[in-house]
């Protein structure tokens, strides 16, 4: 007795423990809805359940299986932890179907090592749209055609080389413009800058040292020394004092001075002896040194100093004597 009771013992441990493992393992399945129109999308719902889930393959009916129906995505949306190694995992397949009938879906598996587990076949029932009599050409109750819907980041894979190719060219040409505007500005503005004015003595300066750079004495052109400085000396005269003296000869721009009396002057800088050596370079470079040349330079250049600050000096005391008046 004793014998046959430890072995239905044994049994029922034998049987608890193969339920126990196929409870472990195991996979269900539903249709939503089970009833659609041509073109309409029905959703496959599947729940596996496994407790190694490495080693956990999901079973699916070849397209050849699922006769007048179409399969058009599977994803696996959740995964739940139960206990120990024990999971959860959900998932859903779209399915369509263009033809009515009675479509028979075969049975989806799963297997885990050696034992593969199957859900039960469903059923989905495709009808022909709605159909008004007296309107034949018109249906009713047909949906949208199924499209894949894009979020941000699949349209950032698609159209990211278009996207920074749009944005490289953007910036370009925003740099190429601001480049030029502040290229025509600085332009504008240097434009619109006037050089400060520049008196008539600094001019006359200005002309005496290029004429001494050019040491024309010290190459022989005693004449055309005597002709530039004569003319830098007339120019100057006619601009300050408003006399042709570009116009008249060497007596009388001497005689036009002395009638204004700077007869002082045109002894002390020796103004007669510039004018008989201006006068005799035309015709004699060997006749006048090189010492000469250069104080006649000095004498000159003193002279219109001398000048042009009594002139200055005299339209400052006309203007203040109005000012009083």
């Amino acid at each position: 007795m004793a014998r046959y009771l430890r072995l239905i013992v044994s049994v029922v441990l034998l049987l608890i423990s193969y339920v126990s493992w196929g409870q472990n393992i195991g996979i269900t399945t539903r249709i939503e809805p089970g009833e659609i129109q041509i073109g309409e999308q029905a959703l496959v719902r599947l729940k596996i359940r496994t407790n190694d889930i490495d080693n956990t393959f999901l079973i699916i009916p070849p397209d050849t299986a699922i006769h007048r129906a179409e399969a058009l995505s599977f994803r696996v949306t959740d995964t739940v932890h139960l206990e120990g190694t024990l999971k959860e995992l959900s998932a859903e397949m779209v399915l369509t179907s263009f033809d009515s009938t009675l479509v028979t879906l075969p049975a989806f598996g799963v297997r885990v090592g050696e034992q593969e587990v199957y859900s039960q076949p469903l059923y989905l029932k495709v009808n022909l749209p709605e159909v008004d009599m007296e309107h034949p050409d018109e249906f009713f109750g047909l949906k949208s055609i199924w499209k894949r819907n894009y979020k941000l980041y699949d349209w950032w894979i698609l159209l990211r080389y278009w996207l920074i190719g749009f944005g490289i060219a953007l910036l370009a040409i925003i740099g190429f413009f601001l480049c030029r505007h502040f290229y025509n500005r600085h332009k504008h503005r240097a434009k619109n800058v006037t050089p400060p004015p520049i008196s008539i003595i600094e001019l006359f300066r200005l002309k005496m040292e290029e004429l001494r750079m050019r040491q024309l004495p010290e190459k022989g052109l005693v004449e055309s020394y005597y002709t530039e400085l004569n003319m830098l000396l007339r120019s100057f005269l006619w601009d300050l004092l408003h006399i042709n003296s570009l116009g008249m000869t060497s007596r009388q721009l001497i005689k036009a001075l002395e009638e204004r009396d700077y007869i002082p002057w045109l002894q002390e800088f020796k103004l007669y002896q510039f004018m008989e050596h201006s006068d005799l370079g035309k015709f004699a470079n060997e006749a006048i040194q090189l010492p000469e040349c250069d104080e006649d330079y000095e004498n000159v250049l003193r002279f219109v100093h001398a000048l042009y600050n009594r002139e200055v000096q005299a339209k400052q005391e006309v203007k203040e004597g109005r000012t009083k008046v």
